[in-house]
């Protein structure tokens, strides 16, 4: 039986599924479990460098001189010898229906292709992509590089705790409950609640209600080591001109506690899109062209790649039938993740030219006949 669905509107958006907080950073005491986490704060430093970025032939002025500057950075406090980073992550059944379609067709064809979606299992595929990125600890970043014994720790509301080992996911990563149960620390409850989880994750998305988690990260990291929060963009003309670095943070009485931003947080979370035909990137962030941003290239894009969101709503059929035959492919996966992302996805759209044009032709037909 072939589904004809139409998915293209000029006008067309989804709300996040994946709402992620700010992710905080903290400072542990490994040696004494009952002293609690210390505050991690934002202060500014003077250094005096070299400057060594490139200069043209006629500009070597400075070239190697000093560069003295004040920055902003972030130390482990005294007495802390490992880093902890810890965020919310509330998974809502947004990827549904659209919260903005320019026809009633459009916004009907996507809740069926979704409700097809979901009677095939495909959530379930998602949910243990997500919560494998999560157990990576990927979301540390640069952090990572500083790291004795990562762990990542993931609770439901405070319960159904696991704790994972982040060095034994495999590499390249397998996606697999039984990957993620090789890398279970907790082993006497941890594979029944790493269920839980799942079972969790998929009803937030599908479900009616939200589903709450936290997610904390936590490594061994030498006493007054530089850790890295996000650093914020500053336009141009509203950088102070006594700080050339300015490091992201959460106020909290009166002090700056070092943070992540929940996009660099939920873009780590997002690392799950092995479709895209170029094995030698691992999974990439779900997003409509798999861009790199860090490489600057963009997966999707050019005549030999995979599809991306956009070619996948002007051409559906495929990812359609394997929906709704009970076996979504990769495209399909790929597709419903974006909406699980989020974004504002109005594309060409044929039914509303054709229907502009009927418009047009008829209201020209009127005209003659007056």
């Amino acid at each position: 039986m072939t589904h004809t669905l139409s998915l293209t509107s000029s006008m067309l958006a989804f709300a996040r599924s994946l709402e992620i907080s700010e992710a905080l950073m903290e400072g542990v005491v490994f040696d004494d479990p009952k002293a609690g986490t210390l505050p991690i704060l934002i202060e500014p430093k003077g250094v005096r460098g070299q400057t060594s970025n490139d200069t043209p032939e006629d500009g070597v002025i400075n070239a190697g001189g000093s560069n003295p500057q004040v920055v902003e950075t972030a130390v482990l406090p005294k007495g802390a010898n490992g880093l902890r980073i810890r965020f919310s992550l509330t998974v809502v059944p947004n990827a549904k229906k659209p919260c903005a379609a320019g026809r009633e067709e459009v916004s009907r064809s996507y809740s069926e292709l979704f409700a097809a979606y979901a009677q095939a299992g495909g959530p379930r595929v998602l949910a243990l992509r997500y919560l494998t990125s999560i157990a990576t600890g990927a979301f540390a970043w640069r952090n990572r590089s500083l790291a004795q014994n990562p762990t990542v720790t993931v609770s439901l509301q405070g319960k159904n705790t696991v704790v994972f080992d982040c060095t034994r996911l495999s590499t390249p990563l397998d996606f697999s409950q039984e990957s993620l149960e090789a890398a279970i620390i907790n082993t006497q409850d941890g594979p029944r609640n790493l269920t839980a989880l799942i079972e969790a994750f998929v009803e937030g998305l599908i479900g009616r209600d939200a589903e709450f988690f936290t997610v904390f990260w936590q490594a061994r990291v030498p006493e007054f080591s530089q850790v890295f929060p996000s650093q914020e963009y500053v336009a141009s003309g509203m950088q102070s001109k006594e700080i050339s670095r300015t490091l992201a943070s959460i106020p909290s009485q009166g002090k700056r506690l070092a943070s992540i931003h929940s996009q660099k947080i939920g873009a780590a979370v997002r690392m799950i899109d092995t479709w895209h035909n170029h094995p030698e990137f691992g999974a990439v962030p779900i997003n409509p062209y798999a861009g790199v941003q860090e490489l600057n290239i963009a997966l999707r894009h050019g005549a030999e790649a995979a599809p991306n969101l956009y070619d996948l709503m002007r051409k559906p059929d495929a990812m359609i039938q394997s929906i709704f035959e009970g076996a979504p492919n990769g495209d399909a996966h790929f597709f419903i993740a974006n909406l699980i992302r989020g974004g504002v996805y109005g594309s060409t759209d044929k039914g509303e030219k054709d229907s502009s044009k009927k418009k047009k032709a008829k209201a020209g037909k009127e005209q003659s006949n007056v």
